[in-house]
């Protein structure tokens, strides 16, 4: 009975080995190729006679160094793992990209006796997100282009409406000086428009320098900028004791730049605005929060929050460009965190932003 239970045993997991969708290789100590699965055969296009008992890297051939190779070896040796995405060569010479998982065989008392290699194909997806990635370099360049472009004539618009102001101000009756300084308050917008478009861009393409962030210290730093407003002066503002985080300083500096300036802008109909900074965490992330007493929004359309030129508010309420938000996420993107808010129409709001523990 055990003898037969332990052959059902077998066939159960040959069964699974030879119909796995990834393939499936194992070798002994000297790198001998000793099983390859149906899989292995579709994806490197040799079968399994041609392959057992040669080396490994007499059929998965790669473009690795031997530096590199040899590094890939002694990681497997010390830590009994390697996972990497690997260029291999099929038997017609296509090159695929692999996400591979390389692994040491242990006996029952713990030695290594061979090697496990498991290899999904991700060429396609791999080729997708180069053609999206090339998509958004042009996208962010076309962005880039079009607003330094717009700045020349919006400098014009707005030089010429002021020399109409000042240098004919007594030739222009009333519904004329209303006119020109709409023209001239609509050209200050656009510009405001045009710098945040082009930060939004730039933060784009901009590589991110990790360093320790004592966050408190950075978020004095972010408050000072405001320190001249009105809407700072009669707000209450508590500031908890938040923890470090492994950041860009100046793009986080940003993030909190415009989260209090949301904060502010949306509380200032309130008697007296009062926001909180604090933070809260989870296994992996350092969470932050701002908080404030401000008008709020139907979380129904949350969705939009965080999406360039989307706006809860009309503008004669609120002024605003719609990219503030949309810079915060793409920040937080960059560094593998997230970015949400809660919030209740005239109850305020909180915006929550996330920062790996270990990055």
């Amino acid at each position: 009975t055990e003898i037969r239970k332990a052959e059902e045993k077998q066939v159960l997991h040959s069964y699974i080995v030879d119909n796995a969708s990834d393939a499936i290789v194992a070798g002994d100590l000297q790198m001998n190729i000793m099983f390859w699965n149906k899989a292995a055969e579709n994806m490197f296009g040799y079968t399994s006679e041609e392959t057992l008992g040669k080396l490994y890297t007499e059929v998965l051939k790669t473009d690795l160094s031997d530096e590199e190779r040899t590094r890939q070896e002694n990681e497997l040796i010390s830590t009994g793992r390697y996972i990497a995405e690997l260029d291999f060569y099929t038997k017609n010479d296509q090159k695929i990209t692999t996400l591979s998982s390389c692994a040491c065989i242990l006996d029952k008392s713990g030695q290594t006796i061979g090697y496990l290699v498991i290899a999904k194909d991700i060429s396609e997806r791999k080729k997708t997100e180069e053609a999206l990635q090339l998509l958004n370099k042009e996208l962010e360049a076309f962005t880039y282009s079009v607003s330094h472009d717009l700045r020349a004539p919006l400098r014009s618009i707005d030089g010429y409406s002021r020399i109409l102001l000042e240098d004919y101000y007594d030739k222009v009756d009333d519904d004329g000086k209303k006119t020109i300084n709409v023209i001239a308050n609509n050209a200050v917008r656009m510009g405001k428009l045009i710098d945040d478009l082009l930060a939004f861009s730039r933060t784009g393409r901009q590589d991110i320098s990790k360093s320790t962030i004592h966050m408190n210290d950075l978020v004095k730093l972010a408050l000072a900028d405001f320190e001249n407003g009105i809407d700072f002066r009669l707000a209450k503002i508590t500031v908890r004791d938040l923890p470090n985080a492994k950041a860009d300083f100046n793009m986080l500096k940003q993030v909190w730049i415009n989260l209090i300036s949301n904060a502010l802008k949306y509380s200032s109909n309130k008697e007296t605005p009062t926001i909180e900074i604090g933070s809260c965490s989870d296994r992996n992330h350092e969470i932050y929060y701002i908080k404030d007493n401000g008008v709020g929004y139907n979380e129904k359309y949350a969705h939009k929050l965080f999406e360039v030129f989307q706006r809860l508010h009309r503008l004669e309420q609120f002024e605003g460009t719609g990219i503030g938000l949309a810079l915060v996420k793409k920040i937080i993107d960059k560094h593998n965190g997230k970015v949400w808010s809660e919030s209740k129409v005239d109850e305020g709001a909180t915006f929550y932003f996330s920062i790996p523990k270990h990055s």
